[in-house]
């Protein structure tokens, strides 16, 4: 059977297909060692949440959780006496009125960082 030679833009794509999944950031955690020596903080367990049905969380910046400056102010969502959501885990089993949920949910997890000294 004849082989026929590749078009060049196909050898082109190879190479770059090539050349994107060698240098690909997904290798660099292979160059992790003694990951299970490190000390880490566990983020499983109950996080504040807010419902967002219609998606403009991004717009309104729900993560800045501002407060009224005013009497007149209006703040819609805040993660302040919200719901709390058990993570790992759904939302639509936790809560039954987000049984058929379809859409966004922000979660909201304080905890405290030390950075090493390394």
């Amino acid at each position: 059977m004849t082989e026929f030679p590749k078009p060049h833009y196909v050898k082109t794509f190879l190479s770059v297909f090539f050349l994107f999944f060698l240098f690909h950031p997904g290798f660099a955690q292979s160059a992790m060692i003694n990951a299970e020596g490190r000390s880490y903080t566990g983020l499983n367990g109950e996080w504040q949440a807010i419902i967002d049905p219609m998606g403009i969380g991004d717009w309104r910046k729900v993560w800045e959780e501002r407060e009224p400056e005013k009497k007149t102010d209006f703040v819609e969502y805040a993660f302040k006496g919200g719901p709390v959501l058990n993570v790992p885990g759904d939302f639509n089993t936790q809560m039954p009125s987000l049984t058929y949920f379809e859409g966004v949910v922000w979660y909201k997890k304080t905890f405290r960082y030390y950075r090493s000294p390394y």
